[in-house]
């Protein structure tokens, strides 16, 4: 399997058309690891000039560079890892950078779709479907949906495309 999960295609059983195949888009990966990573990174540090009393000096600065630029990293692959492929029978979200997760969804257990868009999807022209499902199980209380396609450029097309399917 390789980092970006380009093993998707193994996962489509034999005579299944892929109706949609939908990642998040790079330029959506890169704005929101940055953001993420600077917001993160300023607390930490925040909290190591209270808690610790130390004043910000050039050594302080490169840290908290190299901090961002790694934050921003891991949250860009865990971006990029995220695969969502509609096919004529399930659909299927594939995510994780080395634990990996795949979730089938047949069309039979959907239930209802939902759009969403926050701020960065209003500015960068992208959104998020999700998708609730009859009896399925949840990932936590707060999110009762069993798939959810996150900050996609084509999502009305793919919430049209499943409203279809699962009529």
């Amino acid at each position: 399997m390789s980092l970006f999960n380009n093993d998707w295609k193994n996962f489509v059983e034999k005579g299944e058309k892929i109706i949609s195949f939908s990642e998040i888009p790079a330029k959506f990966s890169i704005i929101y690891s940055f953001f993420a990573s600077l917001f993160l990174t300023f607390f930490v540090f925040i909290f190591y000039i209270a808690e610790l009393g130390k004043s910000f000096t050039n050594s302080s600065f490169i840290y908290l560079i190299i901090a961002v630029l790694f934050f921003a990293f891991l949250n860009y692959l865990r971006c990029k890892s995220f695969k969502y492929i509609i096919t004529n029978k399930n659909i299927i979200e594939i995510h994780g950078l080395i634990m990996k997760s795949y979730i089938y969804v047949p069309y039979s257990k959907i239930t209802d779709t939902r759009l969403h868009r926050n701020l960065f999807d209003l500015i960068l022209k992208t959104g998020s479907v999700s998708i609730s499902t009859a009896g399925g199980t949840t990932r936590n209380a707060a999110s009762p949906y069993e798939i959810k396609f996150l900050h996609i450029n084509n999502f009305m097309k793919i919430n049209a495309d499943i409203k279809k399917l699962i009529k």
